[in-house]
């Protein structure tokens, strides 16, 4: 059985290795901002990003604060 914490580096892993122009969706408190922390930390690993990149995270909170 694939824990969360796998399957959050799996569909991290799949991102990376994608065209990287891909949408994630996973269920309300999944983890989706921990996904991101984890591409992001690789992308930075890899030297795709340094200290000089500029990242947009967006985040509907009208939505998700509604909808729950």
């Amino acid at each position: 059985m694939v824990n969360r914490d796998e399957k959050q580096n799996e569909i991290a892993e799949l991102w990376l290795e994608s065209d990287r122009k891909n949408t994630i969706v996973v269920g309300t408190g999944f983890g989706k901002s921990k996904i991101a922390m984890i591409i992001l930390e690789s992308l930075f690993e890899s030297g795709d990003l340094d200290k000089n990149s500029k990242i947009l995270l967006t985040i509907d909170n009208t939505r998700l604060r509604d909808v729950n």
